[in-house]
Order: structure tokens, then sequence, then C-alpha cells
């Protein structure tokens, strides 16, 4: 009759984990909180909805879970990109989302999307994330350009989302890397981003061009967008009024767009 797991600060054996799941037929929420986990996790839950996962693994995979419908993810170690993985042909992407039809509110971390990127970001999904609606991604790096590919990767599989979150977070920047960014965002193709039910995107800027760029693209594509929230970095009143000017010169898709700047 268990309908909720809740499990902190655990030491977990994957394979005694994935017996102990099986034997819950009736689980709907499980929450895995400063967890570290032996190895890869399977989740083999057919009655799941909700599930969140902090802590220390080295794969994870959804193999039975028709109904989940809210996941949050995120890394607290980089186990996930150790050179274990280096050279594997077979993407973490398909694995992680081969087994989601039901996916409406996904939630993710810098780490997770670099863990994602292992194995190359796939030209598609073997289905379309068609019930997704709400996107949070923390701490997103824009001048790693593996995990500005994943992120534009996700946007794109995700045809109905309606409501996108993204805070930006570095501690040094590359020029180099910044410049091929900012080339990989302005090549892409405006057709390929379906973003006709996006209605709310809030942001946090550092003033970095492949930002710009990224904010510039979703004004262009997003057709039925209504209000778009930007949290500026604090600073001087003078430089958040430059990035105000730019950002007001960006052509919108959608005519009734609200941008609100708040520095």
């Amino acid at each position: 009759m268990l309908v909720r797991l809740h499990f902190v600060n655990v030491v977990i054996a994957h394979e005694m984990f994935g017996n102990f799941i099986s034997n819950c037929p009736l689980l709907q929420r499980l929450i895995l909180a400063s967890c570290n986990i032996s190895d890869c996790l399977e989740i083999n839950a057919p009655t799941l909805k909700y599930f969140l996962l902090h802590g220390i693994f080295k794969s994870i995979c959804f193999s039975r879970t028709p109904l989940l419908a809210e996941i949050s993810v995120s890394l607290c170690s980089l186990d996930a990109n150790s050179k274990q993985h280096e050279g594997r042909e077979d993407s973490n992407f398909v694995k992680f989302f081969h087994c989601l039809p039901a996916i409406e509110n996904l939630t993710l971390d810098k780490q997770i999307l670099e863990f994602l990127a292992v194995g190359g970001v796939p030209k598609s999904l073997p289905s379309t994330m068609n019930r997704l609606k709400i996107l949070n991604l923390f701490q997103v790096s824009f001048h790693k350009i593996d995990q500005v590919s994943c992120v534009l990767f996700l946007i794109r599989s995700s045809p109905n989302l309606q409501k996108l979150e993204i805070r930006y977070f570095t501690n040094t920047l590359n020029p180099v890397n910044l410049e091929a960014v900012t080339k990989l965002l302005q090549a892409q193709d405006l057709s390929k981003f379906p973003l006709s039910r996006l209605r709310k995107v809030k942001m946090l800027l550092l003033r970095v061009e492949p930002e710009m760029e990224f904010v510039k693209l979703l004004l262009a594509c997003s057709t039925a967008l209504k209000k778009m929230e930007i949290l500026h970095e604090p600073g001087s009143c003078e430089k958040a009024f430059e990035v105000l000017k730019k950002l007001t010169r960006f052509p919108r898709a959608s005519p009734l767009a609200e941008l609100i700047f708040l520095n």
C-alpha cells in the first residue's frame, strides 16, 4: 500500500534498491535527497508520478515509468562525467528519456546536463515530449557548448512547452568558448523550434553574448509569448540600461509579448 517514499542522506546499493522498488506496486512519489547511489540507478515503477533525485550517481535511466509526470534531478558530484564514460557511443540523452511518455514538468541542473551530453546530443528522441509543459534549468553555463546544445535540444523536443525558466551560472568566462556558443546559437534554424505555446519565460542574465542570442532566439520563435522576465545581475544602472536597449530591439514573434527587466 506504500504510495510515498522519501530517503534522505542514504547510501543506496542499486541492486537492492531495484528489488525494493519492484515490491512497491502502488508507489506514486519517490524522493532521494542527498543520497549516494553505488552504480546505475534504474527506475522501474509503473505507477510513479513524481520523482526527485539529488545526490551522487553514475548513471540513471527510466525503464518502466509510463505515468511519471514530474521529474527533478540534480547532481552534487561530477561522477557522471568521469573518465569511465569517455568514448561511449550510446547517448545518455536517449537512455534518460526513452520511457517518459507522460513527462509534464522537468527540472535539471548544469551537472545533469553534462551527464546527458555524454555520448553526444542526438538528432531526435525515440518519441517527442509532447506533454512537457514546464522546463526549469538551473546553473546553466552558457559558455559551455555541450550544455547549451542540451538546452536547445530539450526545447526543440518540447512542442507544447508553456513555461521556461533558466538560471545562469559560471565561475569563469572563456572568450573562445563564448564565441563558439554564440556562433552555435546564431546558426540555429528557427523553423525547428515549434514554440507556438510558450507563454512565459524567466531568465537570469550575466550580460554575455550567448545569453543575448538565446533570448533573441526565443523571442523570434515564441508566437504565443505573453511575458519574458529578465533578472539582470546586480550592477550599475548604466550597464543594465545598455542590456535593456539591446533586448528591446530584438524582433518578437508575439505582438503581445511583454518584456519585464529587473536589475
